[in-house]
């Protein structure tokens, strides 16, 4: 197996021993196989040193080790366990120190979500969904190392796929697990998809520990969308996408349009939906064209009977609505209900000064509020 090495340098106190032969630190790196890589950085007056490392007492799980002696300071693939260290200089002085070695695992698991892509209008049998369960899980491997009252300790993370085990069926009665040629799990649809998804639940295991995950696969329908709809007083600008173009654009089920801009809209509200070359069909989306005002952008009011007031051209074709007329301070100078007399640009019968003023409009008549502004221009000022 192949292993995830990562190595921490551990420091500890110096062992003072009468020939001054002592174990300052050491490092260590474990595989996700739970075997540990220990190189003693041993220090002394009269090297060179050589090694021994014997078993004392393995841990449950771990396996037996055989002892090693020599030159080489470090000692690969030693199981979890408590050991003696014995290091001996060029004069035969000899020292013990007693090591233990711990290894902890844990399984970091995470559910798996697939995005398949299937048409909406049937053709949908015979499509293959490769699974790849354990693709997101982990296995977490926590050693640590003591020379009884010093050490230190290490994590390995690897992406493991051991011992997966499907434990679920599918939901979708038109699907089945099978394998393909090279052993692979492959989610395989009998028949077309009248569901938004489905969930498969598996098992891991991975030294000694077992966990369960998900595999979730949500089947998107390739249809058209209607992204956005540009209106322009009367006229509608349908903005479509996805699917398979040319398009078919409907209004209200009943206008049928090929371009996606629709002209001369009566005021009211309108439901839009796409049908693409393939005949799927789009969510509907809904829109409304409101009835159009045309107010004056400046009047004159100096009694000549040409622009004495503000004017708003096509008002009677609301029934229900607000008008508020305001000066730059915010001070409302005038408010109509339901009813609309043209501004005379009097405010408690004092002459307003020439300048810019604004309105706002609402109605439950229509879906948005209309505001603006406007100037008034006397002679002489």
């Amino acid at each position: 197996m192949r292993k995830t090495i990562t190595t921490l340098l551990l420091s500890i106190l110096s062992i003072p021993v009468f020939c001054n032969i002592r174990l300052p630190r050491w490092e260590s790196a474990t595989g996700i196989d739970g075997l540990t890589t220990c190189t003693f950085k041993v220090q002394g007056e009269f090297p060179p040193f050589t090694y021994s490392l014997k078993q004392v007492e393995a841990a449950p799980y771990a396996s037996k080790y055989n002892t090693q002696g020599g030159l080489s300071e470090t000692f690969p693939d030693v199981p979890a366990g408590k050991y003696i260290l014995t290091v001996s200089d060029r004069l035969y002085h000899k020292v013990e120190f007693p090591i233990e070695i711990r290894c902890e695992f844990d399984l970091k698991t995470n559910d798996d979500t697939i995005v398949v892509n299937v048409p909406c209008n049937g053709g949908s049998e015979g499509i293959d969904i490769p699974l790849s369960p354990a693709e997101n899980d982990f296995l977490i491997v926590k050693s640590t190392i003591n020379n009884y009252g010093s050490g230190g300790t290490n994590h390995s993370v690897a992406k493991t796929n051991h011992e997966v085990r499907i434990t679920s069926k599918p939901n979708f009665p038109l699907a089945k697990i099978v394998t393909d040629e090279e052993g692979k799990l492959v989610y395989h649809l009998t028949g077309d998809i009248n569901s938004e998804g489905d969930r498969l639940t598996y098992e891991l295991e991975c030294q000694e520990i077992r966990k369960e995950a998900s595999i979730v696969i949500q089947f998107k329908m390739e249809k058209p969308r209607i992204k956005e709809i540009e209106l322009n007083r009367n006229t509608a600008t349908l903005i479509v996408e996805g699917g398979s173009p040319d398009y078919t654009f409907l209004i209200n089920d009943s206008i049928e349009n090929h371009s996606g801009k629709v002209y001369n809209l009566p005021f009211g509200q309108y439901t839009a939906t796409v049908i693409d070359s393939k005949g799927c069909k789009s969510e509907s989306k809904n829109f409304f064209i409101n009835k159009e005002i045309y107010p004056s952008l400046f009047f004159t009011p100096n009694g000549d009977g040409i622009n004495d007031t503000w004017q708003i051209m096509n008002i009677e074709e609301y029934k229900k609505y607000k008008i508020q007329i305001i000066d730059r301070r915010g001070v409302t100078l005038k408010e109509y209900i339901n009813e609309y007399i043209p501004w005379d640009g009097t405010y408690n019968g004092t002459d307003m000064p020439s300048t810019d003023y604004w309105f706002i409009m609402t109605s439950d008549e229509t879906d948005q509020d209309f505001c603006g502004h406007f100037t008034l221009l006397r002679g002489g000022e």
